[in-house]
């Protein structure tokens, strides 16, 4: 017979761990000419016959079937290839009869064998496209990764083919690193070997070079066992973890893992897929240029006392697609000590730029503690599609702090801060964050922002926070004493908070007081867009679905507060505070509580909607409450809260407001007492109160208290004084004859 040539001689199948048989539809003569593996990305293990499968249909022209034990799972990819050994198998006798069957057999052998040779060198020119062909039924970055992989191993497997023709070693499972290899005196199966020679594993393309004998930079050490010591190779710009031999498995590997770190030099570095290892021990980056690619891996630190996780501390850095836990909560004085994953430190004044963590799972069991914390003058950070899974641990999933030279501590006041710049948050979720840290709520939330300038933070999303906030922006640097000129001057600048959703305990915060503050109101230009958020409904006045203190220039647009006690809590030294295109309702309390505003002014309330505050239905609570504010704008706001007293309150007396103006104002909802009330008879309080109407009784008394009369048409210098304002008090009509002065009124009717 004659034997016929395959269309292959290698054959992957896409595990999906119900399936046991795949069928090799290629000749094979007997099961030591076809190896078997299980793929999983660029890592192949291979199998044993008998122990993980066995075949069937040897010798068959049409091909043999692979019949697993354990039908495989996905991700794992089933690889089998026909390697037939080129024996002799014969041996004729002088004057005999040649056989015929018997030497076709022993032809077909040596022709598969040709067969197969030339197969293995066209897959080692082009490994790539088969590898590519194989994966077209993954997504597109799965297909890449693969084609990536695939490129790197026909690289170092045509290396390692050049080398075998210059004298170099090759292996053919990973434990023969530790005994087949030798310095010196090689016993039964060993090789001697010297520093430099190299050392290659053609079928997962790793390789190592063998280091001298007294090295103490070594990667992998088997002297102890009679061996040699050795340096992985980069697989062209990556490094493996399965090349440094990592068992994983949750297994402390802590001392291999810091030689991996140690070593990355810029390369990428490559776990195997969805492993889990295990470090007590920080690990750090702090070679630029370095990526850390996860793919569905996860790394578990059980770090004690003053010990970060994963710490990044170098420029263009990337670390996605896996799990960061810290899993052991011993505490530390400073706030980046078992935080999962950290950028700078704290106590340094030095940063690092463009980095970038992205599809990442962050967890931490430390009390209170940070998820992933960023310092120092960091610049062009970028932390994206983060989840933070139900935890009764974490404090603050994501913080960015100023931080201080730690030499100078004791020194005094510190006289030098850094602060971070160009922040990229978004696509943030977060889980049920349960941490109760008692009466202090202050640093809880899911995002924190201490001093920062340019941040984009957006889409975010809190399951449920009940002891914390969704985004705060705080002034930090012991009130900016020590920050730059420029930085004073600024303030939390140019943070933009777009796209917040899910349940807190109170919403978003602007709060740049300080007990150190040299100044009373920092510039912060902070802007909230559509942020949607619901509060507890609970009866604490710090519950507020939007606090400001201390604060000039924020804005707050197309967002809805729901269930807070107060809606919206502008404090003291609040200025231009714009509210717009919003909707706050089932407050407690005050839809708005302008309330312990001494030194704000130029408010904008406009185009908003209030419904059914009040819902504690406690006495002279009211949809706005203003007191103290100079210059509030309430223009064109919707009202309908049957328990609020009134829907526009100007407190009177002490506490007055001065120079509000109400225009276009409707309610369809209000108590007992007028819907605007304007507090007192000074003409100061309100000066324009125009078109405010309102669909419910009392049906002529739309305000109570002061009576505005609009400006008039035209000027006159002499009486009756056209032109001048006019008042109504006590059932006396006044008009202005001068300045804003008591004695400069006229009385115009009795």
């Amino acid at each position: 017979m004659t034997a016929s040539v395959p269309d292959y001689t290698e054959k992957e199948w896409t595990a999906d761990g119900v399936s046991t048989a795949f069928s090799f539809q290629t000749k094979v003569l007997e099961a030591a000419d076809i190896k078997v593996w299980l793929r999983e990305g660029a890592t192949l293990t291979l199998q044993t016959l008998g122990l993980h499968y066995s075949l069937s249909g040897l010798g068959d022209p049409s091909g043999v079937t692979i019949n697993f034990v354990t039908a495989p799972a996905s991700p794992k990819v089933v690889r089998a290839r026909r390697q037939t050994v080129p024996k002799q198998t014969i041996d004729y006798g002088d004057l005999t009869k040649v056989p015929g069957d018997t030497t076709e057999a022993q032809l077909d052998r040596f022709a598969m064998a040709l067969q197969d040779h030339q197969s293995a060198i066209d897959l080692e020119l082009d490994l790539t496209g088969l590898v590519a062909a194989a994966a077209q039924s993954a997504d597109e970055a799965a297909a890449s990764e693969a084609a990536a992989s695939a490129s790197e191993r026909s690289a170092a497997a045509s290396a390692a083919a050049a080398g075998a023709a210059s004298g170099r070693l090759e292996i053919a499972a990973f434990a023969e690193l530790a005994t087949k290899f030798v310095y010196s005196a090689p016993g039964a199966g060993q090789q001697l070997v010297a520093a430099g020679d190299v050392i290659t594993w053609r079928e997962m393309g790793f390789s190592w070079k063998v280091a001298a004998p007294g090295a103490v930079d070594d990667h992998l050490d088997y002297t102890g066992a009679g061996g040699v010591k050795l340096y992985v190779l980069p697989n062209g710009d990556r490094m493996y973890f399965a090349a440094f031999g990592l068992v994983g498995g949750d297994t402390d590997e802590t001392n291999i893992l810091q030689k991996i770190f140690a070593a990355s030099e810029g390369y990428e570095l490559i776990p195997q897929w969805g492993q889990t290892y295990r470090t007590t021990e920080s690990l750090m980056i702090d070679s630029a240029n370095t990526r850390l690619t996860m793919r569905g891996a996860a790394i578990n630190f059980a770090c004690v006392g003053e010990k970060r996780c994963l710490e990044i501390r170098a420029d263009n850095v990337r670390v996605s697609g896996g799990t960061i836990r810290n899993v052991v909560g011993s505490p530390g004085f400073e706030g980046s000590f078992q935080t999962p994953i950290v950028i700078a430190r704290y106590q340094e004044l030095g940063g690092f730029r463009n980095v970038v963590v992205e599809d990442m799972t962050v967890e931490t069991v430390l009390p209170g503690g940070n998820g992933i914390a960023v310092f120092g003058d960091s610049d062009n950070i970028d932390i994206r599609r983060i989840k933070f899974p139900d935890s009764p641990y974490v404090g603050i999933p994501i913080m960015s702090h100023w931080s201080f030279n730690a030499a100078e501590v004791n020194l005094g006041a510190p006289k030098v801060t850094t602060h971070q710049k160009n922040l990229r948050i978004h696509d943030i979720t977060c889980g049920t964050l349960s941490y109760a840290p008692g009466s202090g709520f202050f640093n809880i939330s899911a995002v924190f922002l201490s001093a920062v300038y340019n941040a984009d933070v957006s889409n975010i999303y809190v399951k449920n926070s009940s002891r914390g906030k969704a985004v705060t922006v705080y002034a930090g640097d012991w009130g900016f004493q020590y920050a730059t000129d420029l930085e004073k001057l600024l303030g939390s600048s140019g943070v933009s908070v777009r796209n917040v959703s899910g349940r807190c305990f109170s919403g978003v915060e602007v709060y740049m007081t300080n007990t150190l503050d040299t100044i009373s109101v920092w510039p912060c230009e902070v802007t909230f867009d559509n942020i949607t958020l619901s509060g507890y409904g609970t009866v604490s006045s710090v519950s507020r679905g939007a606090l400001l203190s201390g604060c000039n220039g924020v804005t707050i647009t197309r967002s809805t507060f729901d269930g807070f006690d107060y809606g919206v809590y502008p404090g003291a030294n609040t200025k231009k505070f714009r509210l717009r295109d919003s909707t706050i309702k089932n407050s407690r309390r005050h839809g708005i509580s302008g309330t312990e505003t001494t030194g704000s002014a130029d408010w904008v309330i406009e185009g908003n909607t209030f419904t059914d505050n009040n819902a504690s239905n406690t006495g002279s609570q009211t949809d706005v409450f203003i007191r103290l504010v100079a210059g509030v704008v309430l223009n064109d706001n919707e009202f309908d809260s049957d328990l609020c007293a009134w829907n526009i309150r100007l407190d009177g007396g002490g506490n007055a407001p001065s120079r509000a103006r109400l225009r276009g104002n409707h309610s369809d909802g209000v108590g007992a007492g007028p819907c605007y009330s304007i507090g007192g008879s000074s003409d100061t309080i309100a000066v324009e109160y125009e078109a405010n109407t309102a669909s419910v009784t009392p049906t002529n008394g739309v305000r109570g208290g002061q009576t505005i009369i609009g400006y008039l048409t035209s000027v006159a210098a002499t009486p009756p004084y056209v032109g001048a304002r006019a008042l109504i008090a006590g059932g006396q009509a006044y008009i202005a004859t001068g300045v804003n002065s008591a004695a400069d009124w006229k009385q115009i009717t009795n």
